[in-house]
């Protein structure tokens, strides 16, 4: 909740939030371009007061809902700043980009009841949104890219394995009505019941069932 001052309107918030400590106003500078320049100035602004801002209510969306009452459209980009109590608009400008920065102007209530709030419309001149206390936290670091492994074939067929120790290196491989080329150091890789085996194998029975019938290769 909030209202808009009107022109000429007499309010002193200092007097009028006397039994309320969490209330604020707000001078609120828009329509104009920061200068640049040793002395910055606010140039071809216009200035609203606004009254009755609960601080513990406020927030950005209350300050473009603010600017919208104003007449600005809902599709312009805008930029708040306030001014620190302490200091001045040379030096004392702070972002009102976020939650972290709407904290720090809530820092110095119920002390201060007026605020100076700066606008910039479409896009901003300052720095102060890079030293905003939430830019600072936020890194951007690349990450390695992770090799993803290529996924495992599961066999479709079952085989026994059946070690000879003494198979002679010239002994002919049988195979029932088919030529069988002889193999030496053959490095077998298959899953047996969903295990992968993966072995150097010199004298091996590759026994493969298929079905009701049983082959036998011999590998040398």
């Amino acid at each position: 909740m909030f209202g808009v001052r009107v022109p000429d309107e007499v309010f002193d918030p200092y007097e009028e939030y006397g039994h309320l400590p969490t209330f604020i106003s707000i001078r609120l500078h828009h329509g104009g371009i920061f200068s640049k320049g040793r002395s910055r100035k606010y140039l071809n602004g216009t200035v609203t007061y606004v009254d009755l801002i609960d601080s513990d209510l406020l927030s950005c969306h209350e300050l473009v809902c603010i600017t919208q009452k104003l007449g600005y459209p809902d599709e312009q980009k805008r930029f708040f700043h306030f001014v620190r109590p302490d200091s001045d608009l040379q030096f004392g400008l702070q972002a009102l980009g976020n939650d972290i920065d709407i904290r720090v102007l809530l820092e110095y209530v119920p002390e201060c009841k007026l605020f100076d709030v700066y606008t910039e419309h479409w896009e901003t001149r300052l720095d102060t949104y890079l030293k905003s206390p939430m830019s600072s936290k936020v890194r951007i670091e690349q990450l390695p890219d992770e090799e993803t492994p290529a996924p495992k074939k599961k066999s479709k067929r079952k085989l026994y394995l059946e070690w000879h120790e003494e198979t002679p290196a010239s002994e002919d491989v049988e195979h029932f009505g088919k030529d069988v080329e002889h193999a030496e150091n053959v490095e077998v890789t298959e899953n047996v019941e969903n295990v992968e085996v993966t072995e150097n194998v010199e004298n091996v029975e590759v026994t493969e069932v298929t079905g009701k019938d049983e082959e036998t290769l011999h590998m040398c």
